[in-house]
């Protein structure tokens, strides 16, 4: 499995790019929450490499900061996912509650699965002393994928999709959510969207309706997020803007679970390059 996972990873390593983009989103929402988010495309041939860098703070409690840092790196052959790596960070009050780092590659038609986590800096220095450096939260969104075929990541069967579960349209979160849909022909979609990490909860197929025009041109993707994988309740929804050229302007949701509501808005503020 540890030979397996090597020559896996070799393809997440650093490559020659041949084009790139960089685009920057910036929101907020109830509870006093903002939110920053990165999105930057590479492509090498065929090959493309998503990166998304997420930042959402909010305060869901008067005495509670609530922190939520998310990296997720997936790459592309053609529209197939072949490989994705995720790292979580979670703090309260400032202080690390979490941090994770989960790697899965395609197998056939499923994904094997890698996590290498801890609750303190003694803790994955202890388990995973090569990859020990990473845990400071000033190196969030440094290159970590080179070292983790080394770190004595653990092989986890209960994240991994089984055999039958990935087909060849699966999408992760934030490229299906920040990406993708910039590109999706204006017509009803079916999406299987991968939600890594969550054990036994990992996929949940979503359908979306055909995009209607939107105002000032280009048109407007509406997502029903109910699901009891997501946790999200009915009501739950986001529409998704794609403004003339095919940017994504903005992402407008409302969500409902765990006896509690959330709504928000989150706008494009940028991009440089072109992928």
């Amino acid at each position: 499995m540890r030979r397996l996972l090597l020559t896996l990873l070799l393809a997440l390593a650093p490559v020659l790019v041949q084009a790139a983009e960089t685009c920057t989103y910036r929101g907020g929402g109830d509870y006093d929450a903002q939110i920053a988010l990165t999105t930057i495309a590479e492509r090498q041939g065929t090959t493309l490499r998503l990166r998304a860098l997420w930042r959402l703070t909010a305060r869901p409690l008067p005495f509670y900061r609530f922190e939520y840092l998310v990296e997720e790196i997936s790459e592309w052959q053609g529209q197939r996912l072949i490989r994705l790596g995720l790292n979580l960070r979670h703090f309260v009050n400032g202080r690390i509650r979490r941090q994770q780092w989960d790697v899965f590659a395609r197998a056939g038609d499923g994904f094997a699965a890698w996590r290498l986590q801890g609750k303190r800096a003694e803790e994955l220095a202890g388990k995973h002393a090569g990859f020990a450096r990473h845990w400071d939260v000033a190196d969030f969104g440094q290159p970590w994928l080179a070292e983790y075929p080394t770190a004595a990541a653990e092989a986890r069967s209960d994240l991994a999709l089984k055999p039958g579960e990935a087909p060849a349209g699966l999408v992760p979160p934030f490229a299906a959510g920040f990406y993708l849909p910039r590109f999706a022909p204006a017509a009803p979609q079916r999406i299987a969207l991968f939600i890594p990490g969550n054990k036994q909860q990992n996929r949940a197929d979503l359908d979306v309706p055909a995009p209607a025009p939107a105002p000032a041109g280009g048109h407007v993707w509406r997502i029903t997020l109910e699901s009891e994988k997501l946790g999200l309740d009915r009501g739950s929804q986001a529409f998704a803007t794609i403004a003339p050229g095919g940017r994504l302007a903005a992402i407008r949701f409302r969500l409902l679970g765990f006896g509690m509501t959330a709504a928000g808005e989150i706008a494009l503020q940028g991009c440089e390059g072109e992928a």
